[in-house]
């Protein structure tokens, strides 16, 4: 299996948005999610990858979304994000909001594969 993050590098901020992080003891940091251009695959498969990166918890977190294009792979890294900070969060023992809200205003997962109301 191929390591996508070692493959895909961040080269770029397309576009971030601020988050917040409040920790068990009622503590709040910044934290940042940055989404970086979609690229070709560089192996030549015809799909695309998609590079995302959380900062502000002691070290960056990252992950890369792939699709058969460009904009896939970047919709699907959108629909993960909101389950990949939270996880994050989760795992430093708190939450994370936007805007004072616990949604963070990224699609809902699997929400580019429900059918269009008619």
């Amino acid at each position: 299996p191929r390591n996508l993050r070692e493959l895909v590098q961040f080269r770029e901020v397309l576009a971030e948005r601020a988050l917040v992080f409040t920790g068990p003891d009622g503590s709040t940091c910044a934290l940042t999610v940055q989404v970086g251009h979609p690229v070709p695959d560089p192996e030549g498969s015809g799909n695309a990858f998609c590079p995302f990166r959380l900062l502000g918890f002691e070290k960056e977190h990252g992950f890369v979304a792939g699709g058969v294009d460009s904009l896939q792979a970047l919709v699907l890294g959108l629909e993960i994000l909101t389950d990949y900070v939270g996880a994050q969060a989760r795992a430093q023992g708190g939450t994370v909001s936007w805007l004072g809200s616990a949604h963070l205003g990224f699609p809902a997962l699997g929400a580019s594969r429900k059918p269009p109301d008619v």
